[in-house]
């Protein structure tokens, strides 16, 4: 089978198209025949060898985390699924960017039926980051006030979706250039981060979903309430902040099981959650996607750089037709 693979860390110049062989399968696992993969950053994380210290790598390594396709095999332990369903889910630790790969039963659920294979790819991470995010760590409920930093990437827009539909009043930090495309998803207001500072106009809030870092994050302090939330995905927050203002602070990584890839299909069958596609890659230009999505990444000021020709939504890469 065709795969991606890397033998040493580094960047994405050093992915590599080469065949492998196919894996075999135990009692309890099933053969994925996969269709498309989903390109998140985690990947290029653990490639880069920054988390070397906490999830280490078996060389020569495969990427790849989200991935949607059809059941090739199952082990004879396993039950619930057969041979040719098809099927989304995602596998920390990489093995998507190949023809094929091993999963547990914990790592799928049943794929969207109006999905696409591409649009399913796109979902796994970036819908159960906002999921856990709101309301596991955050505990969002009806009435209350967030505030979404970094709304119109892929998790922010799920959250947007999420946190509207479950009677929250929903501000987001955004370009202008993302202000109506914002508000049709059902944000209550847009703070154009480039011209104003979001703490002199959002007023107190139950809660910040913080998919920004920097310095917004610490300002974010202030305008949360006594007792309020801080969720962070990419930057541990400040002890002695959260000490100053009161506020409890949590630093999540999302890892999609069954369940929660069972409530975002329900969410998806019932119209009540979209992701857009940026764009979709050949397996052989994985390396390119890598550096697309860099590109749309934050700086050390806390925010994206100005890219206007930026193609909204996630990006994928299409592996069998």
């Amino acid at each position: 089978m065709k795969a991606i693979r890397i033998h040493q860390f580094g960047s994405s110049e050093l992915l590599k198209t080469e065949e492998v062989p196919v894996p075999v399968i135990s009692d309890n696992e099933l053969l994925i025949s996969v269709y498309t993969a989903s390109v998140n950053h985690i990947d290029s994380l653990l490639a880069s060898g920054f988390l070397s210290h906490v999830y280490p790598l078996v060389f020569p390594w495969i990427p790849g985390t989200d991935f949607a396709g059809k059941i090739e095999a199952i082990g004879k332990n396993v039950s619930n699924f057969a041979v040719g369903d098809a099927v989304y889910g995602s596998k920390f630790g990489g093995g998507a960017y190949a023809e094929f790969m091993v999963v547990t039963l914990e790592m799928i659920y049943a794929k969207p039926a109006s999905l696409t294979f591409v649009e399913a790819a796109g979902l796994p991470v970036a819908a159960v980051t906002a999921i856990e995010g709101l309301f596991k760590h955050g505990h969002l409920q009806s009435g209350q006030k967030v505030l979404i930093h970094g709304g119109a990437g892929a998790v922010g827009t799920c959250a947007v979706q999420m946190a509207v539909q479950a009677g929250a009043r929903v501000i987001v930090t955004a370009s202008e250039t993302d202000k109506n495309w914002l508000l049709s998803l059902g944000a209550h207001e847009v703070i154009d981060y480039r011209t104003k500072r979001f703490e002199s106009v959002a007023g107190e809030v139950d809660m910040v979903f913080d998919l920004v870092g920097g310095e917004v994050q610490d300002r974010s302090f202030t305008i949360i309430r006594e007792g309020g939330f801080l969720v962070a995905v990419n930057q541990h927050p400040s002890a002695e902040l959260a000490k100053k203002y009161n506020v409890r602070t949590v630093f999540m990584n999302a890892l999609p099981r069954a369940e929660s890839l069972k409530q975002v299909y329900h969410l998806i069958e019932k119209g009540k959650l979209s992701l857009e596609v940026a764009q979709v890659y050949p397996l052989e230009e994985a390396g390119q996607a890598w550096k697309n999505i860099a590109e749309n990444l934050t700086g050390t000021t806390g925010y994206r750089p100005v890219n206007k020709d930026k193609k909204r939504g996630k990006h994928v890469i299409l592996i069998r037709k």
